[in-house]
Parts: structure tokens; sequence; C-alpha cells
């Protein structure tokens, strides 16, 4: 930003009328955020003012003679206090000087005590509380009291304020009576009136459209004649606010409060929009914007900008951060309120932004100020919200660890007080938020997947249906995830969002259509409202989501063993070499594998499936190596769509390059673990016994057998039989758990019944049988729960009643 000068020449478009004086007192300036700095009057900052006494920059360092410091701290204590800005009030820089003391030594009251010594307390001039450390030196007695307006010396900030009168101060007094008064806003905006336009200076122009945006009944802007008048006051703003003089004309507090308002609270659709110019300058001469060397630029300013930025979807807002980027060290150091720094993170975090120097600059010494769930909550949400976001989509190296987080989380209390007293926004980003920086384990239930056993989950599923009464789609989708994340089958979540089904799809993107189906799938929680409702917008998600959003739709679909027909026949009817288009999605490659995986799974007795299949795969051999690369687990997703495939007798070509890459992808270079009989680790305790069993029934078998031998990690089978006779060689005992099957949501809970589980089988065990039975096997699913509770005997029983249907017999 160019430095203000007092003696500047101002522009024409703010000019003053002759009679003005060329300096005059300060109105009252508009808030540019709730928690923005106070007005400025005179008698506020002492330090300002040319009467009162600045106070000393720091005490002489033999104040700290008795105190028994480090060597390496006293050192470096001269060139860290050179550093602190002299204009900076004494509060500021002794918190500046705690938080570096706090880095160096332990003992934070020993780092409170030095910091107080080196800079002390200054009293207020305008109390008479006597237990400051430093006695204030009075005005001297040649200031009277109440002075003629004539020998008053101009009172004014270091930088001079934009051309103003006593006519403008006048506008600013209507403007802040008439908002404090509550005057209908149709009131408020006369204060703009043909009189009144030629005085308005940019302090009357932030502080009314600030008050407009807080307008109780600012949506009135919308309706006749107010939208003329408001209309017309925006492109009077955009013509004077349309250059770099210009904006160092209004200075950067008037511009991050106009920006800020017309972003962040006056972009309702119903409302004309905010002109494209005021932000256009602003991005274009972004440098200037943030030059911190301005004493006028703070963090809270810059912040308000980004945001105002990010919610009018600029397209270049990346352009902003970009030139944030070098001072983040000085934003550190320098923000005051929790909420500037939350706003900073959240705004690169949704730009899809990573800036390591700032997420991992502010970790646990800034989220400190987080901890206090119950004032920041909102902030808190925010925050851990981005740095999520920016550890899904790019991680850094040093994520966050939330560690003083998660233990205030852990009082029921605190829990129950934060889904009380927050929006359904901060608890539902807050839970995702959670989901993906906790350790997996965090959340995870004593006994049973179904039910929640941490304070903050169980107090969300208690209160489900009020958190999710004021619910957007993307935050619904991201409660749902953050269960799916944490493997709770929560019912009454999961219940109770089924019913926002056709809300989430008619107000939806297909992105949070997509999030919102997956949850379902993962969890294996079979809703035919939300299949149906999903579906019905085939044509929607095709030609607004992107091919992966298409690609993981089908994929949940064919987890729950379930045709989404209309989808389908969209594909059917689709150009694929448009839709599914390398140059245009970098996300094509997993697109075209979801959905060749999830058209194999569903079946390829369809015509119209293998017909898909083949123009799908087509076009992968075309492309290959060349416009099309695969990660590892998109390759083994190929490799098994290439085997079912087979399994249903279509024939599906591959080339050598192909051919080499799956067999790539799909060694894990484990060959010891094929042919060994030991278990693993992760296997579930249900398994362990059956493998007891079956050994001491005296069936030979191998546990965690890899049937492929060029695609070990493609498949694995739980148990294969083995040596005992001949029909026994190609047994394949899987243990089916809960989530090997659908479970229907209209039951409330998963019930056994003679004839199985209350639903169906998912998908991947229906394929993953049909695989095993086309190399050979004879496949036993043996349905574990069945045996919960039973002695080793009647389990054994069962046993040997599944093996003989296969033709083997056992003691």
């Amino acid at each position: 930003m160019l430095l203000s000068s007092p003696n500047r020449s101002y522009s024409t478009d703010w000019a003053l009328p002759p009679d003005g004086p060329p300096d005059g007192p300060v109105g009252e300036h508009p808030d540019s955020h709730p928690d923005s700095h106070p007005d400025f009057h005179p008698d506020a900052h002492p330090g300002s003012h040319p009467d009162f006494p600045r106070s000393q920059p720091h005490a002489p360092l033999s104040v700290l003679d008795d105190l028994s410091l480090p060597s390496p701290v006293l050192s470096s204590l001269p060139s860290f206090l050179s550093d602190l800005n002299p204009d900076h009030k004494p509060a500021r820089r002794r918190r500046h000087l705690k938080r570096y003391l706090l880095g160096q030594i332990e003992d934070k009251e020993q780092a409170a005590e030095v910091a107080e010594l080196l800079i002390p307390t200054v009293p207020n001039p305008h109390t008479s509380d006597s237990s400051y450390s430093v006695p204030y030196a009075p005005p001297p007695p040649s200031l009277s009291p109440d002075p003629p307006l004539s020998s008053f010396a101009p009172r004014k900030p270091a930088s001079a304020p934009p051309s103003f009168s006593f006519k403008s101060l006048s506008i600013n007094k209507k403007i802040v009576a008439a908002h404090n008064n509550q005057l209908p806003i149709g009131e408020l905006l006369d204060i703009y009136s043909p009189s009144n336009i030629r005085h308005f200076n940019p302090t009357n122009f932030s502080t009314l459209i600030h008050r407009l945006s807080v307008h109780p009944d600012k949506l009135e802007l919308a309706s006749e004649p107010l939208r003329s008048v408001y209309a017309g006051l925006l492109d009077d703003l955009a013509s004077k606010l349309c250059s770099p003089a210009a904006l160092d004309l209004a200075g950067p507090r008037n511009t991050a409060s106009i920006l800020h308002s017309l972003g962040a609270r006056l972009s309702d659709p119903e409302l004309p929009p905010p002109p494209a110019s005021l932000f256009d300058v602003v991005v274009d001469n972004a440098e200037q914007v943030v030059d911190v060397g301005n004493p006028d630029v703070t963090p809270q300013q810059i912040s308000n900008i980004a945001v105002a930025l990010i919610k009018t979807h600029h397209p270049n807002t990346r352009t902003f951060l970009s030139a944030i980027v070098p001072h983040v060290d000085w934003f550190l150091d320098n923000y005051r309120q929790t909420n500037e720094l939350s706003s900073l993170l959240h705004s690169f975090a949704k730009a899809s932004f990573a800036c390591p120097p700032l997420f991992e600059g502010a970790d646990e010494p800034s989220l400190r100020a987080f901890s206090s769930i119950s004032r920041n909550n909102q902030q808190l949400a925010n925050t851990l919200w981005a740095y999520a976001t920016v550890n899904v989509k790019h991680p850094l190296a040093a994520p966050v660890s939330p560690t003083l987080v998660l233990k205030e989380l852990s009082d029921p209390i605190v829990c129950d007080k934060l889904v009380y007293m927050s929006s359904s926004q901060a608890i539902c980003n807050l839970a995702w938020a959670l989901s993906v920086l906790c350790p997996n384990d965090w959340f995870q239930p004593s006994d049973r997947n179904d039910e929640a056993s941490h304070p903050l989950l169980l107090s969300i599923e208690r209160n489900i249906e009020l958190v999710l009464k004021d619910c957007s789609p993307q935050e619904i989708a991201n409660l749902l995830s953050a269960f799916a994340r944490f493997k709770l089958r929560s019912f009454p979540v999961f219940q109770a969002a089924e019913k926002y089904a056709y809300f989430v799809t008619d107000e939806g993107t297909p992105a949070e259509m997509r999030d919102y189906l997956n949850s379902y799938a993962r969890m294996k929680l079979l809703s035919p409202l939300v299949l149906q409702s999903i579906d019905s917008r085939a044509d929607f998600i095709g030609a607004c989501g992107s091919p992966l959003d298409i690609g993981l739709i089908m994929n949940a679909f064919a987890r729950m063993n379930r045709k989404p027909e209309e989808l389908i026949a969209f594909l059917g009817a689709a150009d694929l070499d448009a839709l599914f288009d390398p140059a245009a999605d970098p996300d094509c490659a997993a697109a075209i594998c979801n959905t060749i995986w999830a058209l194999s799974v569903v079946g390829l007795d369809d015509p119209r499936n293998i017909e898909l299949v083949r123009q799908l795969w087509a076009k992968i051999q075309a492309a290959f190596g060349r416009t099309l690369s695969f990660k590892r687990e998109e390759m083994n997703m190929l490799t098994t769509a290439w085997h079912l495939a087979q399994s249903h007798g279509v024939e599906l070509d591959r080339t050598e390059e192909v051919y080499d890459a799956m067999c790539a992808a799909g060694d894990d270079d484990d060959d010891d673990d094929s042919v060994s009989p030991t278990l693993k680790p992760s296997s579930s305790m249900a398994h362990k016994r059956c493998s007891q069993l079956l050994s001491e029934m005296g069936f030979a078998h191998k546990n965690e057998v890899k049937p492929l031998e060029k695609f070990p990690d493609i498949l694995r089978v739980d148990i294969v039989g083995h040596a005992n006779a001949s029909a026994a060689d190609k047994v394949a005992i899987e243990i089916d758990g809960v989530f090997h099957y659908n479970t229907h949501l209209g039951c409330g809970k998963a019930e056994w019944t003679d004839h199985g589980w209350v639903g169906d089988e998912s998908g991947n065990t229906v394929a993953k049988r049909r695989l095993l039975e086309s190399f050979g096997y004879s496949v036993i699913n043996f349905q574990a729960r069945e045996e919960y509770g039973k002695s080793d005997k009647a389990v054994k029983k069962s046993l040997a009643s599944a093996l003989s249907k296969v033709g083997v017999e056992v003691l």
C-alpha cells in the first residue's frame, strides 16, 4: 500500500468543498469485522496524541539482574526487543515478548514476569486505577479541558485520514445514529441523497455499506425503489475505488471494510451483485494491499479481504493469497484475535492453497487460543476444518496434532455444551475435521461398531434432529462422512439423515450427493430412499458433476449390490470420449476405473453393461501411459474388473503394457504371505477362533491365502483347505462379519434370522465369491455372528455341516 502523507493532494474523486478545512476530526468508522478494532478517537489512543508522551520501547536489561535466566536467552533479548515495533501498544509488544520467551524457557510465570519487567503496563489516563507499575505523566497544564476550536491543534493518527470535512463528519454521525436507533433500512439509505453525495468520502461509504450489511432487514434492498438507490451507491463506489491511487487514498481499513461487507454479508442472490471491479482492483494491486510496511495495514484487514474474495468466488483469489505468503510470519506475529487467524486459514483451505509456512507455523502455540471451546467453537471448527481440508488435498510435512482439543473434548459436559451452543455447520465441520486429523482409533467404541462411545459422538447422536435441522447438504455429507471414517454404524444418525435424502439431491451438488451416498455404502446401510433419490438425479449428475463424481457414485451403488438404472442409461446415451476426457479432468483415470469396476460387480449379464465396459476398456487401451496414468489401487481395480469379466465370459483384450502394469500393481513383494499358515494380526477374532476349531477337527488349512500368483495383492481368502482330501484342496472359507452384508435401515438394527442377515450380501462379497468359483474353489460363506455366544462344540458342528455341503467330511 502506498504510504499516506499528510501533505498529499487528494484525488478529485474525493474532493472537498472549497471552504472545507484540510483536516478535521475523524468520525466513527465502521467495524470491518465483529471483533474489529475500536472506532478511532484521539483520547482512546494516548500514544497517537502529540501531547501524550509515548511510553519507552522497553526497560533496560539491568532490571533482570535478580532473575536467573539462561545466558542464551539474555543474549538474544536485545535483538528481539529491537525488532519490536515501537508504534505498537505496550500490551501488544509485551504479548509478543511473552510468546517469544515461552519458546525459550518452560516456566510460564517467569516468562510473564520478564515480559512485565521489560515492557511494564502503562496506565489509562482516563481511569483512576493506581495499580499500574509505571506512573503516568498527565497532559501539560497548557492544554485546557475545553479549548476553543480556533486554538485546537488537529489531532490525527500517524497517517492522515482520507479527505473529509465537517460535512462528511456530520454524514458519518447521521449513519451511525440511524443504525443505533434501529431506523428502517430505507431511512438509513436515504442519507445517500443527492445533497450528500458530493460530500461522501471513503469513510462515509465504508460506514454506510457496513451498516447496511448488518441491518436485520438488508434483504429489503432488493425491493424498489431501494434497489435502484443501492445499485447507484455501488456504481458510484466502483467509479471512485478504481485505481491504486484511489485504494491508497481510501486506506486499508476502509478498503477491507467495504469488501468484507459486500462480499461476506451483501452477496445474497436477491441483491444487486457487488461490482466486480472493486474486487478486481484489489486483486490486481495485491502487493500494495498487503504491504506490511504500511503501519495502517493489519492482519485483520488482510483476512477480511481474503474472506470476501472466497465468498464471492473470485477467479483470481489465489493471486491475492499468493501475495500474503511472503508475509505469513508477520501475520502470525501480529494477529490480535483468533478469528483473524481462523479466517485466513479457512480462506487458504477453501481456495485449495497449501501454504506450509502458514499451516505449520500456526500449530499448537496458535491453536492454544482455541482450546476454550465454549468461547471459540465456530472458529475452532473453521480452523480444524481448514487443516483437515489441506491435509486431504495437500498433505503437510508436519500436520497439526490437536492434542489440546482432544483432551477438552473428552469431557461430556463440554461436548454437550458444544452441541447445544454451536451452529449445525460448526458441529458437522468439527466432526469431519476430527475424523481426518485424529488417529483412526480415537473414537472407536469399546465393544460394538454400531454404537458411539465417545462423549462428542454420543452428544451428536442424542441431539441428531437438532443438529440436522439447519444443515446444508454439504454439512449433512460431512457429518455422515465423519461417522463413516470412524466406522461407527450409528443407526439414529443415519436414519435421521435418510429423511433429508431429497433435500440433499434437490439442493446439493453432485459432489455432495456423492459423499452423502458414499457414507451409507461404507457402512453397508441400505436405504432404498437414498438410492432412489440419487439415481433420479442421474441427468443432473452427468451434466453438472465431474467424471469422478459419476465413477464414485457408480462405485457406491455396486458396493451395496444395486444397479443405478438411470445413471447406467445416461452413460449408455452419453458420448464417453467427451465425458471421460483426460485433457479436461485430471481425475479421469480414477473415474474410468471406478465405473468399469462397478459395472463388473453389479453384473455383466446386461448387454448395456457389457457394451459400456468394452468402450471404456478400449479407451484405456488406446490412452494408457500417454493421456491416462493410473495409481496402484486403480490398476488393482482394473485387474479385478478384468477377472470378473472373464468369469462372465466377456473377453477384454490386454496389451502387454497394460498386463505388465497390472502385474506390478498386484505384487506386494510379500511372497511368503501367500503360503504362510499363520494368521495376520489384523485377522478378526471370529476368524482366529474358526481356524483353531478347524485345526482341532483335523481340517488342514492355510490362512490369509492369496490365490492369484501373478496378482497376489488383488485377492485374499480367509481360509483355504488343503492336504486332507482331494476335494479339500479347493475349499475356500470366508468368515463373514457384519460389513459383508447390507443392513436395511428400516429394521433399525442388524438382526439375524434363519435365512441369514436382515438384508443381503454386499456387492464386494458377491463379486469375491464369483471370482473364487471361477478359479475352481468351492466357497463357504460362514456367517460368524450366528455363532456368537455359542460353545466351541456348537461352532464345530456348524463348521462340519458347512464343509459336508462341499464334499468334505471331518470329525
